[in-house]
């Protein structure tokens, strides 16, 4: 491959740095988050094969937090081959997996007091708040921390002293809503036989969006499995059986 030579110049400039930084601190590994957003997959196969490799050629390591849909993509087979190692992280199993739900409770505890409006409360989260909000969330941090915040939002509407169930349910049911934005009947279809029979092979466009989009959940531990968003079970029970 023939480089420019702006990039080879580059590429100089940063074996230099590399060098100096790992004579005195070690190697020198970057981590690029966020690039889970990322719906291009074509692009973030670019990145891996070209931006990437380039770094790991000047000795530097990297880390990339990429997007689920990679691993359902046409190119994985491009972009698996291009690095050292892939994992993947699916979505905790709070029902099947006691260490995963006492992982998400430590994960309020630690948080709630940088998070809350009023830090100066003790035991500002009651204990059926907790376990709805844990439970809610489905296995997802992003969820988790998304449903504490509005939670705390709600009491302090409410000018209540503490973060009680109802105020989850709240949040719950907005999040819920907000994620059934823009579903179909086709999505509603697919939604409706997962929550039914737990039976979930995603081959179809719109099956891969569903669970690109939060909407369905997978597992992988103590067993593979999938699951309709909590959030969203509720709201999928009203329209099909409106009052």
């Amino acid at each position: 491959m023939n480089l420019s030579t702006e990039t080879i110049e580059m590429q100089k400039a940063i074996k230099g740095l590399n060098q100096a930084a790992s004579s005195k601190n070690g190697d020198i590994i970057l981590l690029f988050d966020g690039l889970d957003h990322l719906n291009n997959v074509q692009v973030f196969s670019q990145i891996v094969t070209t931006d990437v490799q380039q770094l790991s050629a000047a000795g530097i390591g990297v880390v990339l937090v990429g997007p689920l849909l990679v691993a359902y993509s046409q190119y994985r087979d491009i972009i698996e081959p291009a690095v050292n190692y892939t994992s993947y992280q699916s979505c905790f199993d709070l029902e099947n997996d006691p260490e995963a739900r006492t992982f998400f409770e430590k994960v309020l505890s630690v948080r709630s007091p940088k998070a809350g409006l009023r830090p100066s409360l003790e035991n500002f989260l009651e204990e059926p708040a907790i376990e709805s909000l844990v439970n809610y969330s489905g296995g997802v941090l992003r969820d988790l921390i998304n449903l504490a915040q509005s939670s705390i939002e709600e009491a302090y509407i409410s000018d209540e002293e503490s973060l009680k169930s109802e105020h989850v349910e709240i949040a719950a049911n907005s999040l819920g809503r907000a994620k059934m934005l823009s579903i179909s009947d086709q999505d509603l279809d697919v939604l409706k036989k997962v929550a039914e029979t737990g039976n979930f092979i995603p081959r179809t466009d719109v099956e891969i969006r569903l669970l690109m989009t939060g909407r369905i959940l997978e597992y992988q531990y103590p067993r593979r499995r999938f699951a309709v968003h909590p959030t969203i079970l509720l709201l999928m029970q009203e329209l099909c059986h409106p009052m």
